[in-house]
């Protein structure tokens, strides 16, 4: 599905530029003034960032009167969604070795360790002191339950001792008083919930039946959505295979012919101004695609290069200058300009692709009419489009080939039988020169291995496939399982007071705002 992929694509995006932007915060945090030593900043000298993970942003939530539940960040659910057939395949042929060399299907990684586990091997006298310690325990237990319930009834037997007899009228309005009492706070119990339910502050029964049945339906809905969504993209699949082929037979010979005509007419034009056959297209290319402007700092190359290139006096003096001065630009060099926080609108290779994504979505989709497409199946002419660059690329790649061989064959022709015997033999030692540089590379490649290739290379590793390691890993105990795990089962909350801790100052912070009260007093 073409506008689920261009969404994609899109925060996928965001998700990089959320992490380039923690790396940056994280990067240039102020120091805290416990660990601002004078050896990292020194004085006179501009501020040294101590990098920090933690970035207190109390602060900034309060001046944007913003919660702190702002800055929580959601894991995205398609990181798991779109790969859970992997997933499920991962996981069943790690199930399957640890039943084969351990007999068990699962081994997690956390292991329940009894905090109370059984004695070892005990001695007579020690086993007999547990069980009267235990003993012990157990008659105090009951001696203070026996306690207490005499005292509970030599308690009853006391009140009982002091009644007094009131006539029946009295007794009469003391049950009254109570139970009017009692009727009349369930009443205002029942009128206060009656009162929030007409408000809509308080769901009413029928509410919460409702509720839970509109739940249900969600839940149906977005199974049913999910199951949708993988048919489509499974139909997109197909179609773009079957797409492919359709493309190379109505369009193929038209985008041929279009790029035969354009690389005939420039091979025409060179031999009519050079007067000799090309012997390849890159100049071609070279042409229609021109290389793009190299940066202002390569300018400045440039110019020391061309300064090297002249002679006289002038050359001579200035090397001289270079030798004396040599230890004063090195000293400048180790110094260098302080580093400075780049600006954070700055046109980056993220946001570039980002504007280029959204700017094609809004041309493709955005006033697209597709009230045709009630299932929301893929366009086919969308499809094909997608398809037409990699058949231009194709067909490309084979009118290339054939118009070399073309010109080859031409310039052969042209050429007389002496001269190809000579460039033969030119040819050939150029191949025995470029053969025995090959040979010095070989040896230049060999210095250093990398890591791990002596342990692939050994006996016991050798030849080994990605199964037979991945047994091996789990024989030893070095892949088990993982718990199921949740962002929100971690033990923690925001930092209100962070900014107060980081600058020193306990005037200021998302504290200092919440205990002056929403007037500032």
């Amino acid at each position: 599905q073409p506008p689920a992929h261009a969404v994609l694509g899109v925060l996928e995006m965001v998700i990089q530029r959320v992490i380039q932007l923690k790396h940056l915060l994280v990067k240039w945090n102020p120091p805290k003034p416990e660990v601002a030593l004078e050896m990292v900043n020194l004085p006179g000298k501009p501020e040294v960032p101590f990098p920090w993970e933690y970035v207190s942003l109390d602060d900034i939530l309060v001046d944007l009167k913003l919660p702190p539940e702002t800055v929580d960040i959601p894991v995205p659910r398609y990181f798991k969604e779109n790969n859970a057939a992997t997933l499920k395949l991962r996981d069943r042929v790690v199930s399957s070795y640890m039943q084969l060399k351990h007999g068990v299907s699962s081994m997690p990684l956390e292991v329940d360790v009894d905090l109370d586990p059984p004695a070892g091997d005990l001695t007579l006298e020690q086993v007999m002191e547990i069980i009267q310690r235990n003993e012990r325990g157990r008659q105090g237990k009951f001696r203070a339950l026996a306690v207490k319930q005499e005292q509970d009834e030599q308690t009853r037997l006391a009140n009982a001792a002091t009644f007094v007899y009131m006539p029946d009228e009295v007794a009469t309005g003391h049950i009254q008083r109570v139970y009017r009492g009692y009727r009349t706070r369930l009443q205002i119990h029942q009128d206060r919930i009656a009162e929030l339910e007409f408000l809509g502050m308080k769901p009413t029964a029928a509410g919460l039946a409702s509720a839970a049945r509109v739940q249900s339906e969600l839940e149906e809905t977005a199974r049913r959505r999910k199951t949708e969504q993988m048919e489509h993209e499974a139909g997109y699949v197909k179609a773009l295979v079957d797409l492919r082929e359709e493309v190379k037979r109505d369009e193929g010979p038209v985008i041929r012919d279009r790029l035969r005509q354009e690389r005939h007419l420039w091979v025409t034009d060179k031999i009519a101004e050079t007067k000799a056959v090309p012997a390849d297209l890159t100049g071609f290319y070279s042409e229609k695609y021109p290389a793009m402007p190299e940066p202002e700092g390569d300018e400045g190359g440039g110019g020391d290069a061309g300064k090297k290139g002249k002679k006289g006096k002038d050359d001579k003096k200035g090397k001289k200058d270079d030798k004396k001065g040599k230890k004063k630009k090195g000293a400048a060099k180790e110094e260098g300009p302080p580093e400075a926080p780049p600006p954070l609108q700055q046109v980056q290779e993220v946001t570039t692709g980002m504007f280029e994504k959204v700017v094609r979505y809004r041309g493709e989709w955005m006033g697209k009419d597709e009230s045709y497409n009630f299932a929301q199946a893929h366009d086919a002419e969308l499809a094909k489009r997608v398809i037409r660059v990699d058949v231009e690329a194709e067909l490309r790649d084979t009118v290339d080939e054939m118009l070399k061989q073309n010109l080859a064959k031409i310039t052969a022709q042209l050429s007389g039988p002496a001269k190809k015997g000579k460039k033969g033999k030119k040819g050939k030692k150029g191949k025995g020169k470029g053969g025995k540089k090959g040979k010095k590379g070989k040896k230049g490649k060999g210095g250093k291995a990398m890591p791990g290739e002596k342990l692939e290379k050994s006996g016991d590793l050798k030849g080994l496939g990605p199964d037979e390691m991945l047994a091996l890993l789990i024989e030893n105990k070095l892949v088990v399982d993982y718990r199921p795990r949740k962002m929100k089962d971690f033990i923690g909350g925001f930092t209100y007071l962070g900014s107060d801790k980081q600058n020193g100052e306990p005037g200021s912070g998302a504290a200092a705002a919440a205990a002056a009260g929403p007037d500032g007093k």
